[in-house]
């Protein structure tokens, strides 16, 4: 025995749900991941730049005192 039209409306409209819902679903975790992902390499180059700033300042310390042949005292 088949089975009728409004058990085959049912099992492929649940079907069609199913995937459909799946879809969002990943396109939802790939936009949270994606987004987690730009702000960690946003963080990343921040504290490249924070340490970049640091060394260039400890650097100038350093050289403040020093005697530059080229400048003219």
């Amino acid at each position: 025995m088949s089975p009728s039209a409004t058990v085959n409306v049912i099992r492929y409209s649940a079907i069609a749900s199913g995937i459909l819902y799946g879809i969002v679903h990943k396109q939802t975790l790939k936009s949270k991941y994606e987004n987690l992902h730009y702000q960690e390499e946003i963080h990343k180059r921040e504290n490249w730049v924070r340490e970049a700033k640091q060394i260039w300042q400890s650097r100038q310390l350093s050289n403040s005192g020093s005697f530059h042949p080229f400048i003219p005292t």
